[in-house]
């Protein structure tokens, strides 16, 4: 018989009916409020949301986006632009080997310094018998040649003020002088650098010899460009506004040797000007499609970007007064890069000088600079042709071809490299020489 039939008395009934409400009265209530429920369930039962992360400290001001300084690199934290994640793991120092992080990016109050290094070590394995320093040759003899050995440190006071002060011990201009300036951001796009740095005229001036495709700069670009100079230049870059880049500086009168590649006398007027007068240098540039970045070749391998610039040099001193023309583009795409450089300049001596001038005539040259390379992977190669008229008033006074060929392996991020490189010059006019160099370099960077 059922359970609840007849026989069933009413305090039994209402003793089950009682317990059937007890335990359905909260499913009952909760089916009118299931949604609300649910979400009041979820909200307790959910974590506490993460503290954000510390803002990282302010990025070091650098001159521009080309920095005036062979040591300062494209992963500075300047170059980090907006990407915290950049900024954060240059201020850690996490980028750096690990046995120099304990002693890099000090802080001596509101000044940090970070330590650097370049180290570039040549080995001559060919030098026919007729290559000869003076006439820009790499190498007269077969043999080992500390080139490059620069130490020193950059540092930041806050976000506005930057300075850098380094050594080369291979020699350089001034003794063992390389750079020594300071730079102060004057607002969001601009910012003026003072001191012994690089002038801003040609493309090859504003790229740091650790970053080239081949072991060397261009014969020309050596023997044309002013290079470091003491003075001050004012730079700007708006990257928003097609990538245009400006750079005005006035500097100590330049001085250059009467040897064709000798080139110029860098750090003019170190201790005081005396006799160069003053020197001013412009160059205007626009890289549309992004920055290029430090290299010469393409270590992304990303797509087209490309720079194109201009420059220009005058220098009036009471000796000699000089004039000098730039003209580049710089391409990447895909792992592959082309740079292009005119370059022409002239000098001519003071009906009455003050010294006794450096060159006896007036002199104009030119050079045409022509570049191709491709990188992919740890390993990049490159060939360069230059084009050089020592004297354009003269058709038989040196003019010469010079073909250069360049294969490197690079490690750690082009930290640590291997290139081998071989120049051939091909005299145009006027007698041939067995002038050809061979050489194997070893560079390390930190």
């Amino acid at each position: 018989m059922h359970p609840f039939g007849p026989r069933a008395n009413g305090t039994s009934l209402a003793a089950i009916a009682a317990t059937a409400l007890l335990w359905g009265a909260p499913a009952f209530a909760h089916a009118d409020h299931g949604e609300a429920a649910a979400e009041d369930a979820t909200a307790v039962a959910a974590p506490a949301p993460p503290a954000p992360p510390p803002a990282p400290p302010p990025a070091p001001a650098v001159p521009s986006r080309t920095p005036l300084s062979d040591m300062e690199i494209a992963d500075d934290p300047a170059a980090c632009g907006d990407d915290e994640a950049c900024r954060a793991l240059r201020a850690s120092g996490d980028h750096l080997p690990l046995w120099l992080r304990p002693i890099a990016l000090r802080w001596v109050g509101p000044l940090r310094l970070d330590p650097r290094g370049l180290v570039q070590t040549q080995l001559a394995w060919l030098a026919q018998r007729q290559a000869s320093l003076d006439h820009g040759d790499r190498a007269e003899q077969v043999g080992f040649a500390l080139r490059r050995a620069r130490f020193g440190v950059g540092g930041a006071l806050g976000s506005r003020v930057a300075l850098g002060l380094y050594a080369d011990l291979a020699g350089g201009g001034a003794g063992v002088l390389s750079e020594a300036w300071a730079s102060i951001k004057l607002w969001q796009n601009a910012s003026v650098m003072v001191g012994a740095h690089r002038t801003p005229h040609g493309r090859s001036s504003l790229l740091s010899s650790a970053h080239l495709a081949l072991a060397e700069r261009p014969h020309a670009v050596i023997a044309m460009l002013p290079f470091r100079q003491v003075g001050a230049t004012l730079s700007g870059f708006y990257p928003a506004l097609a990538g245009i880049g400006w750079h005005v500086g006035v500097y100590n009168g330049f001085e250059r040797d009467k040897n064709v590649y000798t080139g110029f006398n860098e750090f003019a007027g170190l201790g005081g000007n005396r006799t160069g007068g003053l020197a001013a240098v412009g160059r205007l540039s626009v890289a549309p499609f992004g920055d290029l970045g430090a290299e010469v070749f393409d270590a992304s391998g990303g797509d087209l970007r490309a720079e194109l610039g201009a420059g220009a040099y005058v220098s009036n001193g009471p000796t000699v007064r000089m004039t000098g023309y730039a003209a580049d583009l710089h391409v990447k795409v895909k792992g592959a890069h082309l740079l292009v450089e005119v370059l022409q300049d002239a000098a001519e001596p003071r009906d009455d000088p003050t010294e006794p001038a450096t060159l006896p005539a007036a002199i104009a040259r030119r050079a045409l600079i022509g570049e191709v390379g491709y990188s992919r992977w740890r390993v990049n190669g490159a060939l360069r042709v230059q084009i050089v008229d020592p004297d354009l008033d003269r058709a038989d006074d040196g003019e010469e071809m010079i073909l250069s060929a360049a294969v490197g392996y690079q490690l750690r991020g082009n930290r640590v490299r291997l290139q081998a490189q071989i120049d051939h010059r091909q005299e145009t006019s006027g007698p041939t020489l067995a002038n050809d160099v061979g050489l194997l370099q070893f560079q390390l960077s930190l």
